[in-house]
């Protein structure tokens, strides 16, 4: 289970390096997506859920961070 940002981050580090060498690929959005439908239906506390959550969306953003350069927001014109 991901328990820490980093453990995260890896997942979808991992995540990105496959989709170079395997025939099937998916977006970061889609894995994000798997990872909280995992956290939700593992037996853990509720609390613990909460956490692995929490670190969840924060490594998500900071791994849009780092592919984007930017936050999403600033990327829609006006």
């Amino acid at each position: 289970m991901l328990k820490t940002v980093d453990d995260c981050i890896h997942t979808f580090k991992t995540c990105l390096m496959n989709n170079f060498v395997s025939g099937q690929s998916c977006s970061i959005q889609e894995k994000h997506e798997q990872l909280i439908a995992e956290i939700r239906a593992n037996e853990v506390t509720p609390e613990e859920k909460e956490i692995c959550l929490q670190n969840l969306e924060k490594a998500y953003r900071m791994i849009k961070q780092d592919l984007l350069g930017r936050e999403e927001e600033e990327w829609k014109l006006k």
